[in-house]
């Protein structure tokens, strides 16, 4: 049963009784008006019944007057009073509400009408002829008993009207008495209901929301380790006590769940920051492996100029040679002399590329690793929801930095790649002039065709190196991205380790005011 339906019901039980205990009032009210109504009237027959005694005592008196004094005006006053008395019983017949009380009216009537004849046909008459005894006498027998009846008449119906006055006045009495009991009895009653009704509404409304006050006290004071609230109503009450028990229940789980992700955010924060730590200092060792490949390519270039000013002697000397035969020799002497410097030269040049290509693996492990760092910091962004939303945003940037940075190592592995190919040209065509040269130095008679293949092979040489030196120029322009690269890379991870470090403090001060909150 609702709150609102135990309330009205207790209203509408007090309200009923007094509604009834109203009724009740009322209708005697409404009885004991009707019967006051009729008092009036009542009143009026007494006094009309007691005209009436009264004038035919007054015409008797005046009959006797006229016959001891004989004087006209007692014949006037008869005739007035007889006729007085009549209107008022046609009156009195006209206005009766009983049959019974019209058949006494007319009886009345009957005896006023027999009354005034007797009077002034016989009585009067026989005074004015001087019979004044035969007129005494007739008075006495006729007129006596006539009004004596008349008398009687009227007595009768003035006790009846008296009898029902009285009954009136003692009705009214008793339903007055009975109103007042009524009422007394209707209030006692309303507050032997009302009042324990009203007790025990209020009980069951204040002691519940002084329950949940309570607690909601304890609630905000921190204290989540509160009972939930019993109580067995399915009234408003019972409802609100349900949905206190729901959100204590509810907040309880959201700050245990707030403890454990700002716990899980600081962990993954420290671990990210270390991360972040250690792929600086690869950063790091990657710049400072770069720096070396690039003194590499340097003396690579170095190596390649002097190589290409080598050739360009090579060339003039055997331009030279065709001067004549006797500076053959020592021009072959001189070659093969220069052709073992060449080869020596582009045996130290493909050992630098070797060493090239080595850095070159160590850099894309690097940025394989950076990448796969990256990943990780994104994933762990991802867990940290909005707090590490900007820093999967860094986290992307370092992996596209990584992408870039296996990029460009894989373009200058395909240089190295190119180089050593170009190399081992060089080495196969040094030792096909070595050949040329021992061959040149037993068999004089071909040192123009020989002459002609050294020019040949030297040009074919000079053309190399300047590949060469063309691939060198790009390896160090490939150096110096990778190089600014590293540095973004290295500027992205400070910024990345900066972050998890405001992340974990964050984390930190979301468990700090968690903590404020008593769940257990």
């Amino acid at each position: 049963m609702s709150l609102r339906v135990k309330i009205l019901s207790g209203f509408i039980l007090v309200i009923s009784i007094f509604t009834f205990a109203a009724g009740f009032v009322y209708y005697n009210i409404c009885t004991v008006q009707a019967d006051m109504n009729t008092i009036p009237h009542e009143l009026e027959r007494n006094n009309q019944l007691n005209t009436l005694e009264y004038n035919v005592m007054s015409q008797t008196a005046a009959t006797r007057g006229f016959l001891y004094y004989q004087q006209d005006n007692y014949v006037d006053q008869v005739k007035s009073l007889g006729e007085e008395n009549i209107f008022i019983i046609q009156t009195m017949i006209n206005t009766a509400q009983k049959a019974g009380d019209k058949d006494k009216y007319q009886q009345l009537l009957d005896y006023q009408e027999q009354f005034n004849t007797m009077i002034l046909s016989k009585v009067v008459t026989l005074i004015k002829e001087g019979k004044v005894n035969e007129a005494n006498q007739i008075l006495t027998e006729e007129g006596i008993p006539l009004s004596n009846s008349f008398n009687k008449t009227v007595v009768s119906l003035s006790d009846e009207k008296n009898n029902k006055l009285t009954q009136i006045f003692s009705n009214t009495n008793h339903k007055f008495t009975s109103m007042q009991r009524t009422a007394l009895l209707a209030t006692l009653l309303a507050l032997l209901v009302g009042l324990p009704l009203g007790f025990v509404l209020a009980r069951s409304i204040a002691l519940p929301i002084q329950r949940v006050a309570k607690e909601s006290m304890k609630i905000a004071e921190g204290d989540l380790t509160g009972q939930e609230i019993d109580i067995k109503t399915k009234d408003e009450v019972g409802q609100l006590a349900i949905a206190f028990n729901k959100m204590l229940h509810n907040l309880k789980d959201l700050v245990i769940q707030v403890q454990e992700k700002a716990q899980v955010v600081a962990s993954s924060s420290m671990q990210l920051s270390a991360s972040s730590q250690n792929v600086a200092a690869t950063a790091q060792e990657t710049a400072s492996t770069i720096n070396q490949v690039a003194r590499t390519v340097e003396q690579v270039t170095a190596n390649t100029q002097h190589i290409a000013a080598t050739s360009e002697k090579a060339s003039y000397y055997a331009q030279e040679g065709t001067e004549g035969l006797n500076s053959i020799s020592r021009q072959m002497e001189s070659i093969e002399n220069a052709t073992i410097s060449s080869g020596e030269v582009i045996n130290t040049l493909s050992d630098s590329a070797t060493r090239i290509s080595q850095i070159v693996e160590l850099i894309t492990q690097i940025a394989d690793q950076t990448n796969l760092l990256a990943l990780n910091a994104a994933i762990e962004a991802a867990r940290a929801g909005e707090h590490g939303r900007g820093f999967a945003v860094v986290a992307d940037e370092v992996r596209k930095l990584a992408e870039q940075s296996a990029t460009a190592a894989h373009e200058i592995h395909e240089l190295i790649t190119t180089i050593q190919q170009e190399i081992n040209k060089a080495v196969h065509s040094m030792s096909d002039s070595t050949s040329q040269v021992k061959a040149g130095a037993m068999v004089i008679s071909d040192v123009g065709a020989t002459f002609r293949k050294i020019i040949d092979t030297v040009e074919t040489l000079s053309e190399e190196i300047q590949s060469v030196a063309a691939a060198a120029e790009q390896m160090s322009a490939g150096v110096q991205n990778v190089a600014a690269t590293t540095e973004e890379q290295t500027a992205t991870v400070e910024e990345v380790s900066s972050t998890s470090q405001n992340l974990s403090r964050m984390a930190e001060d979301l468990e700090v005011l968690s903590r404020r909150f008593k769940v257990a």
